[in-house]
């Protein structure tokens, strides 16, 4: 069994394509014959966007993908609620 663990690539700070990044990790994972993948938060500064996009990076992996909410994930979503 063959588990990838990554976090804190915050692609919207760091002004990667998200359409690229997403692209290369599915290659990368399938590649890999990753059984599952967790990211452990801060895909983006919004819990929303980092949602959409391991959802459609479950779609695309032979793999699973799971994922926990970071601080910088959910920093839009408790300043809408504030």
């Amino acid at each position: 069994m063959k588990i990838v663990v990554s976090s804190d690539n915050h692609l919207d700070v760091n002004r990667i394509s998200p359409a690229e990044a997403l692209a290369f990790q599915a290659q990368y994972l399938n590649q890999i014959k990753a059984d599952y993948y967790l990211f452990a938060g801060d895909m983006f500064n919004d819990f929303l966007k980092t949602k959409s996009y391991l959802e459609e990076l479950n779609n695309l992996i032979a793999g699973q993908v799971f994922f926990i909410a970071g601080n910088h994930d959910m920093l839009k979503m408790l300043l809408l609620l504030s």
